[in-house]
């Protein structure tokens, strides 16, 4: 008995929660919602520095002026926005086309090198998602400009076709439902954008238009160092992507072209210069290949893309990368300070992979890793209470696929965070040495199994695998 309440063993307590879940009515979850949400559990939060004190009364009487006045409506200026880019010229000819019956994917290579590979799906009805992954990584930077992808793709991001204005692009987007997301994960731009199906030639367009005619001024420029500044930010002065960050470019051997350099370096002209070249030789004109998955008519697809980005002209082929990256071969560690809260510590560590690229080693590689994800839970959360989460992870370059590692990433108290760190290498060695125990691994597979099924029947998993089916 605790607290006037006894706790029972399971034998009871499941019974007797299955039958109220039997009995219960949806009257009664109705009644638990009103209670949830009251009608007056208005929340205001306020933000504000910690020299300004803040009066209840005052906000509340502001906060009630506010609301008693009526919204001016601008829905007539809304509607009348219109894209301003319907007709790009002749449509594009497709120069090869290829289909791949058992995974129902067609491959599609248009005369100016624009290629689109195509996967209809049902498991978002009325809904698509399109990829735009350019074949590159951090190869592509130059040895002494290490941030330059991530800033140039930042600038492709701020810029906009010519015929509107930056607050008319993000207001047609808003109008046609879509969403779109730029990434440079390791140096390879992405562009994501999905929406309702009914919105793809929108889409295509919208692509079209940018890439045929962007307009880049000096006020997109410093856009685009905003946006990069918090990328740098981000990755520099949070613990474990800082921690993480720094074991990349150890384990690269401190290869330059992994350092994300400080906005204040590129904050000149002939930064700004080098952004824009970059921005147009390695994604505006060279090769673009593009993956598109979801509920739609592929005929009526790829006749949409040959009116659009079919009409771009011919893609040239990008500057030639530099080395390769690779993995070091001496094992390396480092204890770096940084601009961050006093008291935390994140710590990263990096194995390399050199097993053979194929399903059955890299399914392998997952539930190993999955494995050492799990004692490491156990040990350093639930035993030792020393970090909420351990992320342990297996990662495989798209492009070099030697270039692979498993890399553990946790946050500790600073006093201890060597300790533990330390404890993390034997525990993962300790793993290595005895390996899985059976029990172990029979409750580790089926949930892996589970999330595999799972994936592999989601848009996001096509979308990743066909969008460079081409490349």
């Amino acid at each position: 008995m605790s607290a006037g309440r006894s706790w029972q063993p399971a034998t009871i307590t499941v019974p007797e929660t299955c039958k109220a879940l039997t009995d219960i009515s949806a009257v009664e979850v109705t009644a638990a919602l009103s209670r949830m949400f009251p009608a007056d559990s208005r929340h205001l939060v306020i933000l504000a520095p910690t020299d300004q004190s803040i009066r209840a009364d005052r906000v509340q009487a502001v906060y009630d002026r506010s609301a008693a006045r009526s919204l001016r409506n601008r829905s007539g200026a809304t509607d009348d926005l219109t894209f301003r880019y319907t007709d790009f010229g002749k449509p594009g000819a497709i120069a090869k086309r290829d289909r791949i019956e058992d995974l129902d994917l067609t491959l599609v290579s248009f005369a100016n090198d624009v290629r689109l590979n195509l996967r209809p799906t049902q498991l978002e009805p009325g809904r698509f998602r399109l990829r735009l992954q350019f074949p590159k990584n951090y190869t592509n930077v130059p040895r002494d400009q290490g941030g330059l992808a991530h800033l140039a793709t930042q600038l492709l991001r701020s810029g906009h076709p010519k015929r509107h204005s930056s607050s008319e692009i993000v207001r047609l987007v808003a109008l046609h439902s879509i969403r779109i997301h730029w990434t440079v994960p390791l140096g390879t731009p992405i562009l994501d954008v999905n929406g309702p199906s009914e919105e793809l030639p929108f889409a295509l367009s919208f692509i079209a238009a940018l890439f045929s005619d962007l307009q880049l001024q000096t006020a997109h420029y410093q856009a685009a160092l905003n946006h990069y500044a918090g990328v740098h930010r981000r990755a520099t002065n949070n613990v474990v992507p800082k921690a993480l960050h720094d074991a990349l470019y150890a384990f690269a051997g401190n290869d330059p072209r992994l350092v994300l350099k400080h906005p204040r370096y590129f904050a000149n002209e002939d930064s700004r210069t080098s952004a824009e070249r970059w921005l147009r030789d390695h994604l505006i004109n060279s090769p673009i290949e593009i993956g598109l998955v979801g509920d739609f008519v592929p005929e009526e697809a790829i006749e949409t893309a040959a009116a659009t980005l079919g009409t771009l002209a011919r893609r040239r082929p990008p500057p030639r990368p530099g080395p390769p990256l690779a993995a070091s071969t001496q094992a390396n560690r480092q204890e770096n300070t940084s601009e961050i809260p006093a008291g935390d510590a994140g710590s990263s560590i990096l194995w390399p992979v050199d097993l053979p690229d194929d399903p059955r080693h890299d399914a392998a590689l997952t539930l190993a890793t999955d494995a050492l994800k799990d004692r490491l839970t156990l040990v350093l959360r639930e035993n030792l209470g020393a970090t909420y989460a351990a992320q342990a992870r297996f990662h495989r370059d798209a492009l070099q696929r030697k270039f692979a590692f498993v890399a553990v990433m946790s946050s500790f108290d600073s006093p201890r965070a060597r300790q533990f760190t330390e404890g993390t290498l034997r525990l993962a060695q300790r793993l290595a040495e005895t390996g899985l125990h059976p029990e172990e691994f029979a409750r580790l597979v089926e949930p892996a199994r589970t999330r595999s099924r799972a994936h592999t029947m989601s848009n996001a998993w096509w979308l990743e695998s066909v969008a460079i089916a081409q490349t």
